[in-house]
């Protein structure tokens, strides 16, 4: 446990996080940073699998009411540099809703994956901390991944191919250098096409979408490509393309 009162979380192989402290002002326009580092060998080496992102609201006053509140995460392969480096953010949300108690994330050190959570706890109206959600973190991570693990839950990979199947005729699919696409067939139906995207049964010859001036809808896993005007697009990892989707979007 790593919090504000307890800046330290050892296990058996040393520190596995440290927080920066309490900050307790943050006048504008600077406003103030808080920052958890955590030491994922060190973890490993620990035998902790899991660690959960939670972010509190101590004072009372509700995560809606701030005007300007962010959390997010930095990945970095070593510890030098500054704290605070922008080029190593790789998500960053605004904190929202009526509750004291937010669950973002979890990291699953072991498979070197994030589970999404986005949930939240009612909590006390005051002096929520770690000690008081840990109740809270107990009951809904594990069932929440337990419930990502049964398959029931569809990823964001196909809820985006559901959208590719229902709306477009030509679909391409990248990964990494390689990229393939899909036409739909004049007697295919909607159900038909997804199951082929699903299964990767790209038409051939393979090509390279074309750089021409017709607006897409683009879902991506990171925003590292240009789009014509007019594109809908929803990007995990923003990078440098503006999202004009978010996630709750691929759902209404």
């Amino acid at each position: 446990m790593c919090s504000y009162y307890q800046l330290q979380a050892k296990a058996s192989a040393g520190v596995i996080a440290q927080s920066a402290g309490d900050l307790r002002d943050a006048p504008w326009p600077d406003g103030a940073t808080e920052f958890v580092d955590v030491y994922r060998d060190v973890a490993l080496a620990s035998g902790v699998r899991y660690a959960v992102m939670v972010v509190n609201a101590y004072a009372g006053m509700p995560f809606s009411q701030l005007e300007r509140g962010f959390a997010g995460l930095m990945l970095r392969d070593d510890a030098q540099g500054w704290h605070f480096d922008p080029r190593t953010v790789e998500l960053k949300f605004a904190l929202q809703g009526e509750h004291g108690i937010y669950l973002p994330l979890v990291l699953d050190l072991v498979a070197n994956e994030l589970h999404w959570l986005d949930v939240q706890s009612p909590g006390m109206p005051v002096f929520n901390n770690v000690a008081s959600s840990k109740t809270a973190i107990a009951k809904l991570c594990p069932e929440l991944i337990d419930y990502f693990g049964s398959g029931a839950h569809p990823s964001m990979l196909e809820l985006a191919m559901l959208h590719a199947a229902a709306r477009c005729r030509r679909v391409f699919i990248r990964e990494g250098q390689n990229q393939a696409e899909f036409m739909r067939g004049a007697t295919e139906t909607a159900s038909q096409f997804f199951d082929r995207l699903a299964r990767g049964a790209a038409d051939k010859p393979r090509s390279r979408a074309p750089f021409d001036a017709a607006a897409r809808l683009a879902f991506l896993l990171h925003g590292d490509v240009e789009l014509p005007p007019g594109s809908s697009s929803y990007a995990l990892f923003r990078e440098r393309l503006i999202p004009t989707l978010a996630a709750s979007d691929l759902l209404s």
